[in-house]
């Protein structure tokens, strides 16, 4: 593991995952912010997902909504936005939500919503923006991830929503 201290507060763990590197973030909790999941099992991203976007406060303020994207925040991007344990890209409500400039947005499988791949309007959706035509660009599927990874991320995914219906 390779430690980057981007400033006093926040580091930046880098790993050498079995299929790929991956990094984690290690920053102060908000307690007032509402997150669905603190667990660094699920907070794993791809080396090449742009650290800047994972840092960013992943708030989205538009004039029709104010809204929190991201795996920290969103079920789906939960859901599709992995790929072997490690985030690769927003799911497409959150990719809607960010204006298509993060990538069209993710279905199961690391596949992007594209006019052949989705059902509903796609006059949004511009290619040039797709995450393999961007950060993910010359990247394989194969070579993202890491197999622990994969299988922790699989057991817990679903386990914070759990444990909030409990709480209550």
């Amino acid at each position: 593991m390779n430690i980057l201290n981007w400033n006093k507060d926040i580091k930046i763990n880098i790993y050498d995952g079995s299929n790929g590197k991956f990094y984690t973030i290690e920053e102060p909790v908000c307690e007032e912010e509402e997150i669905i999941t603190r667990n660094e099992i699920i907070l794993n991203y791809d080396i090449h997902f742009p650290l800047e976007w994972a840092l960013d406060n992943n708030t989205y303020v538009n004039s029709f909504v104010e809204d929190k994207v991201g795996p920290k925040y969103c079920l789906n991007c939960i859901e599709f936005g992995f790929k072997n344990g490690v985030f690769i890209g927003y799911c497409a409500n959150c990719a809607e939500l960010l204006e298509y400039k993060r990538g069209n947005g993710l279905l199961p499988d690391g596949l992007e919503v594209s006019k052949e791949t989705f059902a509903f309007d796609t006059s949004n959706i511009k290619e040039e923006n797709s995450i393999w035509n961007t950060y993910l660009k010359n990247v394989s599927l194969e070579n993202i991830g890491d197999v622990e990874k994969s299988r922790d991320y699989e057991m817990y995914k679903d386990l914070p929503p759990l444990i909030n219906e409990i709480m209550k």
